[in-house]
C-alpha cells in the first residue's frame, strides 16, 4: 500500500532517494498495497512479485531484460527463484498503478487498462479473470481481508468484491470529498495510503482537492462502506511521508523532511478502536558516520527498522513498542547501488529491494536479533526496466 499513492508514476531515477515512499512495515507481507491477513499456520514459501513501472522516455536505463512483471520466489538461503514473467505486450508502456493481496494482483498499465493477475498454487502469477467491462482506469488498495478492490472508473471511485473466481461485483462508492462549494466532486475521491492492521480503518488523501484534509476513514468489510472517522493533521504537513504501522499495531512511523534537506522518523500513536493518529515523538537520530542521512525508504522486521538512509549506505534501527522510542543499533550495510522500495520476508530473514534507476534486485539476509545484514551471493541481480516490488506473498 505504492508509496502518498498517486494515480500516475513517473519515475526519475536522481530523485529516488527523496522521493519514494516505501509502506512495507509489516514483515513478510508488509501494507504496502494492503496484503491479506495471514494464516495461523506456519508459512512454507514466500513470493515476490516485480513489476516494470511506468517511466518518462529518455530518463530510463535500457536493458535487454524484457520481464514486465515477474514471479520469484525466495529461497531459504536468500536467493531468487524466477518462476515466470510476462513482457511489455501484456503491460504495454508499463505499470502505473496496482493492488496486491494473496493470490490477486491487480495492475492498471500506462493506456490505461487494469487487468487481473492470480498466483497459481506453485506461486507463479497468471492471467485472472477478464475485468475489462468495467472500465477501470485507476485501482487504489484492496483490503486486509482480500475481499474488496477499491478502484475508479469514469463514474468514479467504488469497491468491487472480488468473487472466488476472480470476477469483481460492484459495490458502493467511497466517500466524496468535503471541499467548499462550488467546487464540483472529482472522479477520484480518495487515495488510499494505507489500511491499518485490523482493516476496519484507512488513512486516504483527497489528491485532487488539497483542502480536503487527510482523514481516517472507517472501513465495514461486511458491506464495503466507508465513513469519515477523524481527520490525521500529520498526513496534511508539509514534507511529511507517512510509511506505515508498526507490528504492534499501535504506532506509525513517518518521516518530515527538514528545511535543510535532512529528515527524521516521527513517531505517531495510533487508536484502533476510533480510527485516530496522533502525533507521539520525533526519533531525533543522529547518524554521524552517514552524513547524508534521509529515511526515503524503510522495512519492519519485528523491532527492527531497515533504513534506505544515504547514498551508498543502509542503516538498521531498533523500535521499542513499550516507549515508542527509535535507536540506533549501529549496523550498517552497503546498499550495491539499489535504492527503491523495501520488503522484509520474515520467514527467511530476507530483506528485498528493487532499483528503478539501475533496473536491479538487492537481496540480504539479517539476523533476527542483531540486525547484521549482508548480501547473499550474486546480489544485486538484473531485472526488467523500472522494476518495483508489487506484492509479496505467503502460503
Amino acid at each position: 500500500m505504492h508509496h502518498i499513492k498517486i494515480s500516475l508514476r513517473i519515475y526519475l531515477p536522481f530523485l529516488f532517494a527523496a522521493f519514494l515512499i516505501s509502506l512495507s512495515l509489516l514483515g513478510c507481507a508488509g501494507i504496502t498495497r494492503n496484503s491479506a491477513i495471514q494464516p495461523t499456520t506456519s508459512p512454507k514459501s514466500t513470493f515476490i512479485y516485480v513489476g516494470q513501472m511506468a517511466a518518462a522516455s529518455g530518463i530510463v536505463t535500457s536493458t535487454a531484460n524484457t520481464d514486465a512483471l515477474t514471479s520469484y520466489e525466495i529461497q531459504i538461503h536468500g536467493s531468487l527463484k524466477r518462476l515466470g514473467a510476462f513482457d511489455a505486450s501484456t503491460l504495454p508502456g508499463g505499470i502505473v498503478d496496482y493492488a496486491a493481496s494473496r493470490p490477486w494482483v491487480f495492475t492498471c498499465d500506462a493506456r490505461p487498462v487494469c487487468q487481473e493477475f492470480r498466483a497459481d498454487t506453485s506461486g507463479n502469477l497468471m492471467v485472472g479473470a477478464d475485468i475489462s467491462s468495467f472500465g477501470l482506469h485507476h485501482v487504489a488498495a484492496i483490503d486486509p481481508s482480500g475481499n474488496w478492490l477499491v478502484a475508479s472508473s469514469m463514474q468514479g471511485e467504488q469497491v468491487f468484491r472480488i468473487q472466488a473466481d476472480g470476477t469483481l461485483l460492484p459495490g458502493p462508492h467511497t466517500l466524496p470529498p468535503l471541499p467548499p462549494p462550488p467546487i464540483p466532486p472529482d472522479f477520484m475521491d480518495f487515495s488510499i495510503v494505507a489500511f491499518d492492521p485490523t482493516g476496519k480503518f484507512v488513512l486516504a488523501v483527497d489528491p485532487v482537492f488539497i483542502v480536503d484534509m487527510p482523514g481516517g476513514f472507517g472501513f465495514d468489510s461486511a458491506t464495503g462502506i466507508f465513513t469519515r472517522a477523524s481527520v490525521i493533521f500529520q498526513l496534511a504537513e508539509q514534507g511529511f511521508h507517512f510509511m506505515g504501522f508498526t507490528p504492534d499495531g499501535l504506532h506509525a512511523l513517518g518521516v518530515q523532511k527538514t528545511d535543510t534537506g535532512s529528515g527524521d522518523i516521527e513517531v505517531l500513536d495510533w487508536n484502533p478502536n476510533n480510527g485516530s493518529l496522533n502525533f507521539h515523538s520525533k526519533a531525533n537520530l543522529a547518524i554521524n558516520d552517514v552524513p547524508d542521512f534521509f529515511p526515503s525508504s524503510l522495512a519492519m522486521a519485528g523491532n527492527l527498522i531497515f533504513v534506505q538512509g544515504g547514498s551508498t549506505q543502509n542503516v538498521v534501527l531498533h523500535f521499542d513498542p513499550s516507549t515508542g522510542a527509535i535507536s540506533d543499533t549501529g549496523e550498517r550495510f552497503p546498499n550495491e547501488s539499489v535504492n527503491g522500495t523495501m520488503r522484509v520476508d520474515e520467514r527467511t530473514h530476507t530483506l528485498v529491494v528493487t532499483s528503478p534507476g539501475n533496473n536491479l534486485i538487492g537481496v540480504w539476509k539479517y539476523d533476527p536479533v542483531t540486525g547484521t545484514t549482508s548480501a547473499v551471493p550474486g546480489s544485486p541481480f538484473p531485472s526488467g526496466q523500472t522494476p518495483e516490488i508489487i506484492g509479496m506473498f505467503s502460503q
